[in-house]
């Protein structure tokens, strides 16, 4: 089908978000993973094809890891100590290739969810006046693949030392690194979510800030986000001059409450991964260092480095997620002290107060913390309780190998 008689999304500004995300989702394509499918330029769920392909591609990285797995396995002749932190190891990482197979099966029931959060995001760029906003999606774009290249950069740092064990050949290392990858990748893409709604809270927090600042001049109030950006053809005011007739602070409610379902649905669809990824993590730094304390007095420091750059990279994942949805939690309460300013601001309209009463309200029902199946909440006090429950356990460990 030709571009002329391509048929556009139904909502403006589709396009444009597919676009800025688009270097996170072509590596998920690699591992057989999709969102979505693109047919016509619409989006729809995948079709069975897909969801065959990716299965494929899973088995291509899962089978020969598995494989392997079990072969290195049968290799044990007798238990001892080293045998058992050996097999701590291994576990650790069979546990990254269960994820990886649960992910899959996630990804090809949640298409659906996947094209609703995109299609909710361009309504949020539409109310929010963003959508043909050049420079705005320019910017998201080149932040994707800024925070990408220092994903892969730190990941690949801390993964060349693995190739440097003697034990198991480098094929099975490359598997392990690969389903790993992939399980970090995953925490990637939920932040690189939410930093996409923080972005969004910015413009709306940005129409508040400037009406604010300008609503005593009695003059009509642009933008702040529109001024900035003075090359971008021009733009109608946001929220205007203070009057009666004046209900623009009631889009803003409209859209805080679209970024709020955005929350839910991120929350619902990467639920699973942020489980396990705070599960393997808290394993896998627990065997790094009780392997270091067992093997210090032979290690070279060569390897202790090469240990604690693996157990800093893990800690840094989820140190990253927590700092990123502690973040948006601090620009919806900044949201709430703006939005009170205009509650008690008695010189304005009554329309307009009753306007910033009913989204307070709105902002009191959307909290917008990260949640893993309501167990744990995603912020930095999760970071301080995770290092402790780690430190904690490291302790027990150390001293039962030692009565062992």
């Amino acid at each position: 089908m030709s571009k002329t008689q391509r048929k556009p999304n139904k909502i403006i500004g589709v396009d444009r978000i597919l676009k800025s995300i688009s270097p996170v989702m072509k590596v998920e394509n690699i591992y057989g993973l999709f969102r979505y499918r693109l047919l016509d330029g619409k989006l729809t769920p995948i079709t069975t094809t897909f969801k065959i392909y990716g299965i494929i591609i899973m088995c291509i990285f899962v089978i020969p890891f598995v494989s392997l797995f079990i072969y290195y396995s049968l290799q044990i002749n007798n238990l001892n100590t080293e045998v058992v932190i050996t097999l701590a190891q291994d576990v650790s990482i069979f546990i990254m290739a269960i994820q990886y197979i649960v992910s899959m099966i996630i990804f090809i029931r949640s298409s659906e969810r996947n094209i609703r959060l995109i299609k909710v995001l361009a309504k949020i760029d539409n109310t929010l006046q963003v959508s043909h906003n050049n420079i705005f999606f320019k910017n998201t774009r080149r932040s994707v693949h800024l925070l990408m290249l220092v994903f892969v950069v730190l990941y690949g740092l801390s993964s060349v030392p693995q190739f440097t064990e003697e034990s198991t050949s480098i094929i099975y290392h490359v598997f392990v690194i690969a389903i790993d990858f992939e399980r970090h990748l995953e925490i990637f893409v939920l932040c690189i979510f939410i930093k996409i709604l923080i972005d969004r809270l910015d413009v709306l927090n940005n129409y508040l800030i400037t009406f604010l600042k300008l609503k005593r001049n009695n003059n009509s109030v642009l933008s702040l986000y529109n001024k900035k950006y003075k090359n971008e053809r021009e733009s109608t005011d946001y929220i205007g001059k203070a009057s009666e007739s004046n209900f623009k602070i009631r889009r803003l409610a409209a859209a805080f409450d679209d970024i709020g379902e955005v929350k839910s649905l991120i929350n619902e669809i990467f639920d699973f991964q942020i489980f396990m990824s705070l599960l393997s993590t808290f394993l896998f730094i627990i065997i790094m260092v009780w392997t270091s304390i067992y093997y210090f007095p032979s290690y070279k420091n060569s390897e202790i480095i090469d240990l604690s750059s693996q157990c800093a990279f893990e800690i840094l994942s989820i140190g990253f997620m927590s700092y990123i949805c502690e973040v948006m939690n601090l620009k919806r309460d900044k949201t709430k002290i703006l939005i009170n300013e205009i509650i008690m601001d008695y010189g304005l309209p009554k329309s307009m107060r009753i306007q910033a009463k009913a989204f307070m309200e709105l902002i009191q029902v959307w909290l917008f913390n990260i949640r893993t199946y309501d167990m744990f909440t995603i912020d930095v006090k999760l970071m301080l309780n995770f290092i402790s429950i780690s430190t904690t356990y490291i302790i027990v460990v150390t001293q039962v190998s030692h009565i062992v």
